[in-house]
């Protein structure tokens, strides 16, 4: 058994699987952690942060240019509905006709933090198609 010595710091890491059966939007609440301890060390530990998975909102906007029938300027919009500050890892948009060409590929480092309601739009691309465009995503 490992022993905490007076002013050391540790991360305490807990984990969870959670099974979703449906497609229900619940809100998470408050999160309740229980721990055993030999000591009262333990009575002002506060959570931190925590890392979770969300469903998330996303779209292609893709407005067709006036002057250029068959041009569209496109870009990703991200949107968070949820109540919490969340953080953009992935998102990856392909060409609908070759999917080794992408259009997005996001860097987290490059996204800022999301409040809750907030939007993020990649930048812009030009796509050129007779018809609507249909992107890939993986």
């Amino acid at each position: 058994m490992e022993k905490l010595m007076p002013e050391q710091t540790v991360i305490l890491k807990f984990t969870c699987s959670i099974l979703v059966t449906d497609i229900t939007k619940r809100k998470t609440g408050t999160l309740d952690v229980t721990y055993e301890a030999s000591s009262s060390f333990a009575e002002g530990l506060d959570i931190d942060k925590y890392d979770a998975y969300t469903r998330n909102k996303f779209y292609v906007d893709t407005v067709e240019r006036d002057e250029e029938p068959g041009v569209w300027d496109c870009k990703l919009v991200f949107e968070n509905p949820s109540e919490f500050v969340i953080q953009l890892f992935n998102a990856d948009v392909y060409s609908p006709e070759n999917e080794s060409v992408k259009f997005v590929d996001i860097d987290p480092k490059d996204v800022p933090l999301l409040p809750a309601g907030a939007q993020w739009h990649s930048r812009k691309w030009k796509f050129e198609s007779e018809e609507y465009p249909a992107f890939r995503k993986k």
